[in-house]
């Protein structure tokens, strides 16, 4: 480990970013197959197995998991694009629960966090979009 640093590589934030994009579309892709939350008991199981088939599946595949699998994916999801996980890094969401139906006024756009954001959740930029086509 350096004891100083000028931040990730080029190299390493598309790789985390692959990352991000890959652990998403496990937990978005689980819930969509199975049609139930991923989280708590009983039919949970079933998401969570399926989770874990994806993430197995997405490591052998040559490729990167796809931006329009991520992207198609963020424009189910009931939260929005406000968890910070690092600078230059994609943001995720801040409720991994996928909705039926499109959310109105959610932005199914990739987001990069700057310098500025906080890692974590960050409050200000969530609103209230309960409206679904």
């Amino acid at each position: 480990m350096l004891d100083q640093t000028q931040g990730f590589t080029h190299a390493c934030i598309e790789r985390l970013n692959d990352s991000i994009r890959t652990y998403v579309w496990g937990i978005l892709g689980s819930q969509s197959e199975k049609r139930t939350p991923i989280v708590g008991s009983g039919t949970a199981f079933t998401a969570q197995k399926e989770f874990v088939a994806n993430v197995a599946a997405a490591i052998v595949q040559a490729g990167d998991t796809s931006v329009v699998k991520y992207q198609d994916m963020l424009q189910y999801a009931r939260g929005k694009l406000a968890f910070v996980l690092g600078e230059q890094l994609y943001m995720c969401l801040s409720d991994m629960y996928l909705s039926v139906g499109h959310i109105q006024g959610y932005n199914s756009e990739i987001q990069v966090a700057t310098t500025t954001m906080l890692s974590g959740t960050n409050q200000s930029l969530i609103t209230d979009k309960t409206s679904t086509n």
